[in-house]
Order: C-alpha cells, then sequence, then structure tokens
C-alpha cells in the first residue's frame, strides 16, 4: 500500500450490528488467520500484512501470454463474485485477457495458497462515469472453495443515508506503490495500511470534483494507498468481530501521500442493493440493460 491508493482499498465495518449480506454468512468477514492489527500499520506505506490475514484480497493479472502484469485488485464476496472499481476493467478488450488470483500474499511469485480463476462475466454499474459509481463486479466461471486462504468479506447493510461517522478507524490493503515515486515499484509483498474516515464536508473542501453521497473519504493521517492499490477494499471491524467492506478504493492524490487529496472510494452501503440484484439475474437475457455497455467486447 503506497503512499496513497489511487484507486481501491479495503474498510471494517464496525458496530453497528451489520449483518453479511454476501450470501456466505458465519463465513464471511472471519479471517482463520487474523491480521496483525498495531502501530506499526501507522507508517507511510503501511505494514507487510500477515500472510492470510485479509483472505478476500484478490489481484487481477493479465493473462500469462500477454505478460502477466498485476494490475488492480478487487474484493470476494462470496464463491462466485468479486467487487472491484469500474475504472479497472473499463478499458479491458476481453474478459478472457487477465485471470483472478485468490489466496496471494506475493505479487510476482506464486504462493502454495494461491488459486487462478477465470472470469465468465464483467458487470460495470450502468452509471459509472470517471470516479462517480465507480463500482463493478465479475462473476467467475468456476466457485471457489474456501479454505483459511480464501474466504469472502462481508457486505453491509444496504443504506442511501446511514453513514460511518467521521473519525472511524479503517483499513486499506492492497499490492501499490510504496513511495511517492511514479516510477517506483509496486510491493512485492500484500500491505495493510490503517487510516480513518473523514466528515463528507471536510472532504469536500479538499476537493475540486464534485463529492456524491455514494463516496467517502479517509485521511492521510498514517500513510496512503497508491497507484496499483485501485479496486481494493476498505474494511472496518464489527462489534462482534466480522469485518465489512465499506469501501472500494476509487481515487486519491495525483502524488501519492499528498495530504491535500484525501483518498476515495466508493461507499459500498450504497450499492448493496445493486450486487445482489446482479448475483440474482443468471442469464444474459436477465442482464440486458443492468450493466454498462461494453463496446469492445460481448458477455456470453
Amino acid at each position: 500500500l503506497a503512499v496513497m491508493l489511487s484507486a481501491t482499498l479495503c474498510l471494517v465495518v464496525g458496530a453497528l450490528m451489520a449483518k453479511s449480506t454476501s450470501g456466505s454468512q458465519g463465513v464471511c468477514g472471519r479471517p482463520p488467520i487474523p491480521p496483525a492489527l498495531d502501530d506499526g500499520d501507522r507508517i507511510l506505506g503501511g505494514s507487510e500484512a500477515v500472510p492470510g490475514s485479509w483472505p478476500w484480497q484478490v489481484g487481477f493479472l493479465e493473462h500469462p501470454l500477454l505478460g502477466g502484469e498485476f494490475f488492480c485488485s478487487g474484493v470476494l464476496i462470496d464463491d462466485q463474485h468479486v467487487v472491484t472499481a469500474s475504472h479497472c476493467v473499463r478499458y479491458l478488450e476481453s474478459k478472457a485477457l487477465f485471470n483472478v488470483h485468490l489466496g496471494s500474499h506475493q505479487r510476482e511469485s506464486r504462493d502454495q495458497t494461491e488459486v487462478v480463476a477465470k472470469v465468465a462475466h464483467i458487470c460495470e454499474h450502468r452509471l459509472s462515469y470517471r470516479t462517480y459509481n465507480d463500482i463493478a463486479i465479475l462473476r467467475l466461471k468456476k466457485k471457489v472453495i474456501f479454505n483459511d486462504f480464501i474466504r469472502p468479506v462481508c457486505l453491509p447493510e444496504p443504506s442511501l443515508d446511514e453513514d460511518l461517522p467521521a473519525n472511524t478507524t479503517v483499513y486499506a490493503t492492497g499490492w501499490g506503490k510504496t513511495t511517492s515515486d511514479m516510477e517506483g515499484p509496486l510491493s512485492d509483498v500484500l500491505k495493510q495500511l490503517q487510516t480513518e474516515t473523514m466528515d463528507h464536508d471536510e472532504c469536500q473542501g479538499y476537493l475540486k470534483l464534485k463529492l456524491l453521497d455514494s463516496m467517502l473519504c479517509t485521511r492521510h493521517s498514517y500513510g496512503s494507498t497508491c497507484h496499483g492499490d485501485s479496486g481494493g477494499p476498505l474494511v472496518r471491524q464489527t462489534a462482534d468481530g466480522a469485518w465489512v467492506l465499506e469501501g472500494v478504493l476509487a481515487g486519491g492524490p495525483p502524488v501519492c501521500g499528498v495530504t491535500s487529496t484525501p483518498m476515495r472510494f466508493t461507499k459500498v452501503s450504497r450499492f448493496v442493493r445493486w450486487i445482489q440484484d446482479y448475483r440474482s439475474r443468471k442469464t444474459r437475457a436477465a442482464l440486458e440493460n443492468f450493466c454498462k455497455p461494453r463496446a469492445l467486447e460481448s458477455d456470453d
């Protein structure tokens, strides 16, 4: 996680009696390998995560024949669906050109716990535009088998008006850059960053663009997400210990770590009904006019 998440991270929902709406109740949001949460996360670029402690984190890598380069993150919400940022998949010419890697810790090397999944369908929110409504859902070709290193996060309760209080502690994870140098490398290991939510009006004061109610911001108190973190989860831990997906990384400062531009996430609670609706649509006919048209490919 670098000096700033350019587009994606994960958040933990808290004492709001959050229930699992992910279809994986009892399994979601409870990693068998607990994350190490301490002051080491409050540093520029975050700290290395305990392998397997964020088992819903997934990485998107190009097909090996195209070089196998990592380009975005996502988050597993059940045994066949991954949520990410719309801008991560917007310009992909085909769903066959990349794979979803689950159970990973190292970015470049294959972990023994790693599973590679193919994508059956890509659905961007129909109203997504740049960083607005910046959310997409992927359907995997085959259901994944949960284990200690691969498990879904919980979804928050759907809400169109309820927000997390300012200064709520949340966590973001990713393989993004760890310095402000645009030419610098991505992290080779999964990193985590502790951060805090901001009041909507306070965040708007830093931004030139209009901050919609469907977006949330976090501050640079201890560090920042960075380029390569896009699409990743922002999570918060509930009173009963479960982790809930509060945000998907959509954007941040043009230079990682610049405190004048907050980190911005798509607020997942605003899109839970949309996610549930998508998961209920199993055929091409049922999906007609539901997703944003993809001019570059036809998803069968």
